[in-house]
């Protein structure tokens, strides 16, 4: 919808509708922030296991039964004065998350939404309180998502990211300081890379470099963690989510094969959907879903490649969270046990699929679109005095002859 705003300029006209875009958004938040509340009182058992663990590590008699990373955040929520106000923890986790979700879209963007961006913010509402609403280590997760989304633009601050994430790994779960170095890989990747399909090779060079660094530091394979882990697990033929390597124990480039297939089982997870429930089916759907709308705008070329001036903020903030989510795709196809835990895992990340939703990405859009507007081009970077092409002239070249999809 279009209007004249004074001077003849045309401007959008949002209304009414984007207005209750974000008392929608806002009335999903308030629900979710309440609803954690009382998550843990009636979720499933299934779903509350790491918070029984957390719980477990507050007591210093019982300590010594759950593993070191439990011990560890358990004294963060003890720091926190959170020892006893499980509720409280709960809500500490959806306060954060919700900060995220309207950090990685913004308020004023909320206003353009369409029904898919809104609902993909309800589901990772939803998601949230189901994981986030208990005790739990991803409450160090969504501090580092947090971090990532507000942080300046500055290149130094990909550092910060990055320590952060070492640091994560170092203290709380190792497989993170693989996420740490491949993060900084990915930022520069994104970065400099013209053509996406070149992005297609830097998996496959990562994990012929952590195939060799599996070799010499842990004596095995790529997927020996996760195949180790699933072996000894005493609920293992009870677990109808587990995952399976297509390629168990393959060495050498097949290796590497099976890992990249069980990094597209990742990204659209057939064996969720053979089970046949529907439990599992709408799971491995929201899956599919969240990283069809992280590879979109990246294959399409909407946050790579350099850029002739400054990154705005939306395209820094877009590149860092791209960078993030693949890195730790990547490590969760060699250690995730099962796909439960794996949603588990990507839910304190979701706010950075939602930074790169339309919605997130308009900035981004119209900028480029106010340049074909115009007529003009940027002046390529080293080709000093080379002249932009002139703005076009003439009957039908104007801003107002534009069709509709050219200007939004």
């Amino acid at each position: 919808m279009m209007r004249h705003a004074a001077g003849g300029h045309l401007t959008a006209g949002t209304g009414t509708h984007g207005t209750a875009n974000q008392v929608t958004v806002l009335v999903l938040a308030a629900g979710a922030l309440l609803a954690s509340l009382v998550a843990r009182s009636v979720l499933p058992e299934r779903f509350l296991r790491d918070d029984h663990s957390v719980q477990l590590g507050m007591m210093p008699d019982k300590r010594y039964l759950v593993a070191s990373s439990f011990q560890d955040i358990a004294s963060i929520y003890q720091a926190l004065g959170l020892q006893d106000l499980a509720p409280l923890a709960g809500l500490l986790s959806l306060g954060l998350f919700v900060v995220c979700l309207f950090a990685a879209v913004g308020w004023g963007r909320l206003r353009h939404a369409q029904l898919i961006d809104l609902a993909m913010i309800g589901a990772s509402l939803g998601l949230a309180v189901v994981y986030l609403g208990q005790y739990s280590k991803e409450l160090a997760t969504i501090a580092i998502t947090a971090l990532l989304l507000l942080a300046p633009r500055g290149r130094r601050w990909d550092l910060v990211i990055a320590l952060a994430c070492l640091g994560y790994g170092a203290t709380l779960r190792p497989y993170w300081l693989i996420i740490g170095c491949l993060f900084l890989a990915w930022r520069l990747a994104l970065s400099l890379v013209h053509r996406p399909v070149w992005l297609l090779l830097f998996p496959v060079l990562s994990y012929v470099a952590l195939q060799a660094a599996f070799a010499i530091v842990l004596g095995d394979g790529l997927q020996s963690q996760r195949e180790g882990l699933n072996g000894t697990r005493p609920d293992a033929d009870s677990v109808a989510s587990l995952i399976v390597s297509p390629l168990p124990d393959a060495p050498g480039p097949a290796g590497v094969l099976a890992i990249i297939l069980m990094v597209l089982l990742l990204l659209f997870p057939l064996p969720l959907l053979a089970i046949g429930s529907l439990y599992h089916l709408a799971s491995a759907m929201l899956i599919a879903v969240f990283w069809l709308a992280v590879l979109v705008p990246v294959a399409r070329g909407r946050i790579t490649g350099p850029q002739e001036e400054a990154p705005s903020r939306p395209l820094v903030v877009a590149q860092r969270s791209a960078a993030l989510l693949f890195s730790l795709l990547m490590v969760q196809a060699l250690f995730e046990p099962d796909y439960g835990s794996y949603f588990k895992h990507l839910t304190p990340v979701l706010p950075l699929v939602l930074a790169l939703l339309p919605v997130a990405l308009r900035p981004l859009r119209r900028r480029t679109t106010a340049a074909a507007i115009h007529g003009t081009t940027p002046v390529p970077t080293g080709l000093p005095g080379l002249p932009s092409a002139p703005a076009a002239t003439g009957p039908g070249s104007g801003p107002g002859s534009q069709p509709l999809g050219r200007i939004f």
